[in-house]
């Protein structure tokens, strides 16, 4: 009981991480949390938090592999 009570201690001293202050200067640190479906299940959805410069980051990497898949696609005779 009494270790719990200093790492309580230690912990309630710490000092905070950022201030709120910075992420109001750039839309790109702030963070956004969305409910993403799990493959396999109808109904369990987990919850992911990203930044919104990450969240453009996979939307524009996604974005590219299907232009890839497209022009791969368009490049090669049909039937091969």
């Amino acid at each position: 009981m009494y270790v719990a009570s200093i790492v309580l201690a230690v912990l309630l001293q710490a000092p905070s991480a950022q201030p709120a202050a910075d992420t109001k200067s750039d839309p790109d640190q702030e963070m956004v949390c969305r409910r993403i479906a799990v493959t396999g299940s109808l109904v369990r959805k987990e919850r992911v938090c990203k930044t919104q410069g990450e969240w453009r980051r996979l939307a524009d990497r996604g974005n590219a592999v299907a232009r890839e898949i497209v022009d791969w696609g368009r490049g090669r005779p049909s039937g091969q």
